[in-house]
């Protein structure tokens, strides 16, 4: 929802494209934890001796780096929007020069 609500054309801002990318990324994480709670609570049944396949095996390797890197990407649209917000507020002369939409979208 708030990627639908900060991409309409009234709210293009610096700011408003890291969130968005920030909303998209934690989006994306969160899609991928249904995968791994379907097959870990239905098709194990919570057995602790189940034998899981190599495709399994090689889905959850590719789970936990892509959940790694959503997570990364999220710490640092976080820590970039902090930098935008305080050149914004503690530098406002400038801050329209080094904040621009296409530096949010070369931060992104």
């Amino acid at each position: 929802m708030n990627a639908i609500v900060l991409t309409k054309r009234h709210m293009t801002t610096p700011t408003n494209y890291i969130l968005t990318a920030l909303a998209v990324v934690d989006c994306l994480q969160m899609l991928t934890y249904p995968v791994y709670a379907i097959y870990s609570f239905f098709y194990t049944q919570k057995r602790l001796d189940a034998n899981h396949s190599q495709g399994w095996i090689y889905c959850m390797v590719v789970l936990a780096i892509f959940l790694t890197t959503c997570h990364n990407m999220a710490l640092w649209f976080t820590v970039s929007l902090a930098v935008f917000r305080y050149i914004f507020v503690c530098h406002h002369g400038v801050g329209d020069r080094l904040c621009s939409l296409q530096r949010a979208l070369l931060t992104i």
